[in-house]
């Protein structure tokens, strides 16, 4: 099945969208602060299925000039005046989205729009290093995941929207450390592209199980008291986790490669909107 897609966001999701989708003819259409141009160049690219990444921050009334089936992205929790928005749009036919997509299970309150999957994330993974380099042992820690006092010597990784940095400091480094208060998320994109980058991943909390991600198989969860020591193991080459990286770099070009993830929902969207289903997924029998 051959489907033309396009894909409207911001530059910050630009990793997690696919070169190619292998279904057809792709596009990517950057939005900046001023929308009108990309959404502009998107009608003229005639798609199918257009993916619009956190689509209520574009005017109704602009979607519904967008040509082909659409498909709102939602990437983050929505505020309760964006859900009322959403709800809006959905009873009026002004802007209306044909599926949603969430990044978690999504709140009660939208049980009525229409539910085409959960993606808690996705790479392009074409971009990304191949095989990993399981030879780096140098340390990456988000600035924003530093636990008080950590003496490591790391690589501090300032922010998760310069990508080209980002990716320089990930491709340097074969460990990385992440502090957290809560569950481990895949939608913290900087999480599965170290993952994507054998990196060997250490926290202090753990990937809540249906993210699919293994404790001691694919990252360890350590106190941060240990850290020192786990790190000192990997460095000195011992191999003691060379095994926890090579499976982490697999599971994550299973789990989240873009091509696959959208050529799935590129298809569904297409033959499920066919049957009229409300949702492939909550439909009531």
């Amino acid at each position: 099945m051959n489907i033309r897609s396009a894909f409207l966001a911001s530059p910050k999701f630009e990793l997690r969208i696919p070169g190619d989708t292998g279904t057809g003819e792709s596009a990517f259409f950057r939005i900046a602060e001023d929308w009108r141009p990309a959404l502009a160049s998107a009608a003229n690219f005639q798609p199918e299925v257009a993916f619009v990444f956190d689509p209520l921050s574009i005017p109704g009334e602009a979607l519904q000039a967008l040509p082909g089936i659409k498909v709102g992205v939602v990437t983050q929790p929505l505020t309760p005046g964006e859900l009322s928005e959403a709800l809006r749009r959905q009873r009026t036919g002004i802007g209306v989205l044909e599926w949603f997509t969430w990044f978690e299970e999504p709140p009660p309150e939208v049980r009525d729009l229409p539910l085409l999957s959960i993606v808690a994330t996705s790479l392009d993974t074409r971009r990304l290093p191949s095989p990993p380099n399981l030879e780096q042992v140098a340390i990456a820690v988000p600035a924003w995941a530093r636990p008080p006092g950590l003496s490591l010597d790391a690589e501090l990784v300032a922010s998760e929207e310069s990508w080209p940095d980002c990716l320089e400091k990930l491709s340097r480094c074969g460990v990385m450390v992440y502090y957290s208060s809560e569950p481990l998320q895949l939608s913290m994109p900087l999480l599965p592209l170290a993952l994507a980058h054998g990196l060997l991943l250490v926290s202090n909390q753990a990937f809540p199980p249906e993210c699919g991600i293994e404790q001691e198989d694919e990252y360890l969860v350590r106190p941060v008291k240990d850290w020192a020591r786990v790190v000192e193991k990997e460095q000195k080459g011992l191999g003691y986790f060379r095994a926890v990286r090579a499976r982490a770099f697999q599971k994550a070009r299973e789990l989240f490669d873009a091509s696959i993830v959208f050529r799935r929902l590129a298809v569904d969207a297409t033959i499920l909107k066919a049957t009229c289903r409300t949702s492939p997924t909550r439909r009531q029998w």
